[in-house]
């Protein structure tokens, strides 16, 4: 590990402006890293003034891409969806679910201990595991999730 002297930062500096490039300047000082000139120049700004970056130079004057600047389009947010209302049966046991092709939707106490009975709600499947109500219920809440992480 090297310390950085003013000597070595003021040294490294003039190479900078010289135009050497940051690998150039690690072979000119020698037992650095190219990550610790880099780190130099970062925290010494006001001595190792930006360039150009190469390969980032952007359209050529007079080029269709030059001329019409790049607009993104705003995604539309969708229409919150309308409730559906919560069917009027009773809660079937699990397994008698499952083998009718009915709303899995657990419909007890989440910590209870049912085991293979335990209810859930019954109706017909709209869609996937649930009913309509449960199946908007489910996507619902998932769609907060995401719409809290944006």
């Amino acid at each position: 590990m090297s310390s950085w002297t003013e000597k070595r930062i003021s040294h490294a500096a003039r190479l900078w402006n010289e135009g050497l490039s940051s690998g150039e300047i690690v072979a000119a000082l020698g037992d650095v890293s190219r990550s610790a000139v880099l780190g130099i120049m970062n925290r010494h700004r006001d001595r190792f003034p930006l360039r150009g970056r190469a390969g980032r130079s952007g359209p050529k004057p007079g080029s269709p891409r030059a001329a019409a600047p790049i607009r993104r389009a705003e995604k539309p947010k969708p229409a919150p969806p309308r409730p559906v209302p919560a069917p009027d049966l009773d809660s079937a046991p699990f397994l008698q679910a499952v083998e009718a092709g009915l709303c899995l939707f657990f419909a007890g106490p989440p910590l209870s201990a049912s085991g293979p009975d335990m209810p859930v709600c019954g109706a017909p499947r709209a869609s996937g595991r649930y009913c309509a109500h449960h199946a908007q219920r489910a996507t619902q809440a998932g769609r907060e999730l995401l719409e809290a992480a944006e």
